[in-house]
């Protein structure tokens, strides 16, 4: 058996496995174990972990993990673009190879597809599909080329949005790679530069949250003063839950 038949049913598995019920709905997508969630997802925030999702397939086309939790959480969303995009992705990530593994997630959104999205990906089971291939325009592919409509008429789409790299995505590789705290001291002192960015501030909440770190927090509250920031009410609540956690009979001594 090759190395990619190996990998395929591997992940088709582990994408058909059952999922560990838990309660994960204030835990940041970077933080999330990646077996246990495949089906259904434990978040109810589904837009962020779609995007999260994205973003790893972005950085890492490889991660062949991340593009079937990403399919798989597209397909309970149940929009057509979000599912075409994701497993466009796939396709581009695996070019030739993986047929057995593309041929299952095609199956299993082909009825969310219009007829155009489908003909596509199923020429694309035995051609393969490039990230510079003519293709129906999806705003949700992160590696496709942006080439869009037919052999007749082709516009290039500017992706230089898809391509731009800033602190959130530094962070979150960061987080993935296991160095969290150095992903905390980037996002403090990009916060401190950019006080109104609220997916900085929210990362960083959810990183003291995560770790408990609450010297860091009421630190980092110091140092941002009494200056407006994004998110100021956010930080109160998770100071005063801390606060409450440290009073004798607070969850911490229970």
């Amino acid at each position: 058996m090759s190395d990619h038949s190996k990998t395929d049913d591997f992940i088709v598995q582990q994408a058909d496995a059952s999922a560990a019920q838990v309660d994960l709905s204030l835990l940041d997508p970077s933080f999330l174990s990646r077996e246990a969630w495949l089906r259904p997802p434990p978040v109810e925030s589904m837009a962020r972990v779609v995007d999260h999702l994205a973003h790893k397939v972005s950085r890492h086309p490889s991660d062949l993990m991340s593009h079937v939790q990403r399919i798989a959480l597209c397909h309970e969303v149940g929009e057509s673009e979000l599912i075409y995009g994701a497993v466009l992705d796939l396709f581009i990530a695996l070019g030739n190879s993986g047929v057995s593994l593309r041929t299952r997630m095609l199956q299993k959104v082909a009825d969310l597809l219009s007829d155009e999205q489908l003909d596509v990906l199923q020429k694309g089971l035995i051609s393969g599909v490039k990230s510079n291939d003519t293709l129906p325009l999806s705003r949700y592919s992160r590696l496709s080329g942006g080439v869009v409509g037919d052999t007749s008429l082709v516009e290039y789409l500017d992706t230089s949005s898809q391509a731009e790299f800033d602190t959130i995505d530094e962070a979150r590789d960061l987080i993935d790679s296991g160095h969290i705290e150095l992903a905390q001291k980037l996002l403090e002192e990009a916060l401190l530069g950019e006080r109104m960015r609220e997916d900085i501030s929210l990362e960083l909440l959810e990183i003291y949250r995560h770790t408990q770190h609450q010297e860091a927090l009421f630190g980092m509250r110091e140092r941002l003063g009494d200056e407006p920031f994004a998110l100021a009410d956010e930080w109160e609540g998770l100071i005063n839950s801390f606060a409450v956690e440290k009073m004798p009979g607070g969850d911490a001594d229970e």
